[in-house]
């Protein structure tokens, strides 16, 4: 069994197009294909790994659409994906990794086999159903602290598998402010519910933040995050105590319960009657709001 890993190129597809407006680039292709590599590293993360090259392998196809199960906010290929026959040495396969064609194309997924294999001469590579494990990466961080949702996260692989092409039309987010954020469990660290602000009486609402917003950034070690470019400002000062702020969270719409992405503040803030409210331009040493894909 193995456990995948986003690429590169997949994570910033979603984080772009979730928060910054630009489009996905293989949803017409019913197919992916799924690719072995020689090296102990497996693909990486950009695709730098060495794949097998000998006479008669090829990437083996399988549908985006009907190949996965789903459970768990994880999808799993459900029938065996089998390789010709070996007529040359093949060398030992560490890793797989799933493209979006038959040649060259983007690796989307990667991942190394619980035990590396051999394959010589007259041999057969065949991967069980259940095998390949796809997991959205909740990215969860601790300082400060935030991750994705339920929703966010579904959404992601109903995009993925083909299943329901990505609805998600807003080309930024609506940022909430409130409290008490209750995650459901201590391992994926999904949102499950919160205390937002009022909007009664009190001149708080739901702010929109555009495609412009955002920016986006790779470290070194593979991470991906987006970060706001400017100040944020709540327009509206406050016409009674909005209380203490502790946490944020994204929303896909101002008015409807669709959660993207959740964070604590690193400093609460309290607002009271005739107080504004503004989240400072990220920058090395003003965090701003930062949204981690992993």
């Amino acid at each position: 069994m193995s456990t995948s890993i986003i690429s590169n190129y997949l994570g910033a597809f979603f984080i772009n197009n979730l928060l910054r407006g630009e489009p996905y680039g293989y949803q017409s292709n019913p197919n992916f294909y799924l690719a072995l590599y020689t090296n102990s590293t497996g693909a990486g993360d950009s695709n730098s790994g060495t794949e097998v090259s000998a006479a008669g392998y090829s990437r083996q196809t399988f549908s985006r659409v009907t190949g996965f199960d789903y459970a768990n906010f994880q999808l799993s290929n459900n029938e065996t994906i089998s390789f010709s026959q070996a007529t040359v040495n093949w060398g030992t396969i560490y890793g797989w990794g799933i493209h979006d064609a038959q040649l060259s194309g983007n690796l989307l997924f990667w991942g190394l086999f619980t035990a590396p294999v051999a394959i010589g001469v007259g041999q057969q590579l065949k991967i069980p159903a259940g095998s390949l494990i796809f997991k959205f990466n909740n990215a969860y961080h601790t300082t400060p602290s935030g991750g994705w949702t339920t929703f966010s996260s579904k959404a992601f692989l109903d995009w993925i598998t083909g299943a329901d092409e990505f609805s998600y039309t807003v080309d930024g987010a609506y940022l909430a402010l409130g409290k008490d954020i209750v995650i459901d469990n201590t391992t994926d660290k999904r949102f499950s519910s919160w205390t937002e602000v009022s909007s009664l009486g009190t001149g708080y609402s739901r702010i929109f933040l555009p495609e412009t917003t955002w920016g986006a950034q790779w470290l070194t070690e593979g991470s991906l995050y987006a970060y706001n470019l400017n100040e944020i400002v709540f327009t509206n000062n406050a016409t009674a105590s909005w209380g203490t702020i502790t946490d944020i969270v994204l929303y896909d719409s101002i008015t409807n319960t669709n959660p993207i992405y959740w964070g604590h503040l690193s400093t609460p803030a309290t607002v009271n009657m005739n107080d504004g409210f503004r989240i400072g331009t990220r920058t090395y040493d003003a965090p701003g709001i930062e949204i981690w894909f992993r």
